[in-house]
């Protein structure tokens, strides 16, 4: 690279693409992504450390790169981490089986139960795209539930479905999950994903299958019963904010917003250009 730093401009991304034994096929049809050997595909991280940029200057540079570069250009102000540079990530995911039931840290938790990794906690937003009839997502615990009854139902594998909320999902519903919430997206689900960028996932349970090796993936019951906050377990879909606008062709609508990330959807309807910088 040159002493020179090219300019910044609206950077295209190649993803970094993830096989996990939950993935379908349907990333293909619906979002013309390639699938695996076998066929599937899980996720499609579309803004990551290691996505490269795909044409201009910064083309086959990794995000993280151009972030390192020009000093925090694409980060601004946000918190940096070690092994986690941008502050979000982004995926296209489609689950073909149902993800563990499983709980994320806060900030403050990910840095005392798991100092090495250099993570933060993980906050996350699903917008779904495509949904099969009778698809859903398993969020919080049902009323009077206890962590008690959910610890032993875990500990014995039996049960630990029907003592969770099952929410039904079709395209267009937004959830938002916090830290601190169970939950596992359901199967027959495509859906654009956005998380604080952490890798950090405690397991509750997993459906009793095995991974390519004939193993079970790991649990991490304690942690994860650790970290549950009994406050936050009625979860429902969000309602969408639109925002009225000047421009006849164009209607943004904010999907969701906390302290670690906004999402917000903007339609075009005629040939129009509207402002997307933070200040917007």
């Amino acid at each position: 690279m040159s002493a020179t730093l090219p300019a910044l401009y609206p950077l295209r991304t190649d993803p970094v693409y993830r096989h996990y034994i939950w993935g379908g096929n349907r990333l293909g049809p619906l979002l013309g992504k390639p699938p695996g050997p076998n066929g599937t595909l899980a996720e499609s991280w579309e803004i990551a450390d290691e996505a490269r940029v795909a044409g201009g200057a910064w083309h086959g540079h990794t995000l993280r790169e151009v972030d390192e570069a020009t000093g925090g250009a694409l980060t601004g102000d946000s918190p940096h981490y070690p092994n986690a540079r941008l502050p979000i990530l982004i995926k296209l995911s489609d689950s073909a089986q149902n993800l563990s039931v499983q709980i994320h840290p806060n900030d403050e938790q990910a840095l005392s139960m798991e100092p090495d990794s250099g993570y933060p906690g993980k906050t996350e937003m699903y917008l779904v795209l495509a949904a099969e009839e009778g698809a859903g997502v398993y969020w919080g615990l049902r009323e009077g539930v206890s962590p008690e009854q959910l610890e032993q139902a875990c500990r014995t594998g039996w049960g630990v479905p029907d003592l969770l909320h099952f929410v039904p999902v079709k395209p267009g519903d937004v959830l938002y999950s916090p830290s601190g919430v169970v939950h596992a997206i359901g199967e027959g689900i495509v859906y654009c994903e956005v998380q604080q960028n952490s890798d950090i996932t405690f397991r509750l349970f997993d459906w009793g299958r095995v991974d390519t090796d004939g193993k079970p993936r790991p649990l991490h019951l304690e942690k994860a019963l650790a970290v549950l906050d009994v406050t936050k377990q009625k979860t429902k879909p969000i309602q969408p904010l639109t925002f009225p606008t000047e421009r006849h062709g164009v209607t943004r609508t904010m999907l969701c917003a906390c302290r670690y990330f906004a999402v917000e959807l903007l339609e075009f309807f005629a040939d129009e250009s509207a402002p997307t910088s933070a200040g917007a």
